[in-house]
């Protein structure tokens, strides 16, 4: 229903994008907008991201902004691909 009101321009692109992660990472899949945050070793880190290389891209595609920016900002956490 989220994502039909998200398509629809009733819901929020970063409360879809949450949404959508979340059940990903509940099913043992990868997340797509990296908005799931675990503690790895007493450290803050994304959930595994599906194709971290085109993260920004799929973002933009749904109106939001960078990931790096985003975790910095909202959890302080220094993100980069992975090279």
């Amino acid at each position: 229903m989220l994502e039909e009101a998200f398509k629809n321009g009733e819901a929020q692109p970063l409360r879809y994008a949450k949404m959508r992660d979340r059940l990903l990472v509940e099913e043992g899949k990868k997340q797509l907008y990296g908005t799931q945050i675990k503690l790895e070793n007493l450290k803050r880190e994304p959930h595994p991201i599906e194709e971290p290389e085109l993260v920004d891209q799929r973002r933009a595609e749904i109106g939001l902004g960078p990931l790096a920016p985003y975790l910095k900002e909202r959890f302080d956490i220094d993100w980069q691909v992975a090279p």
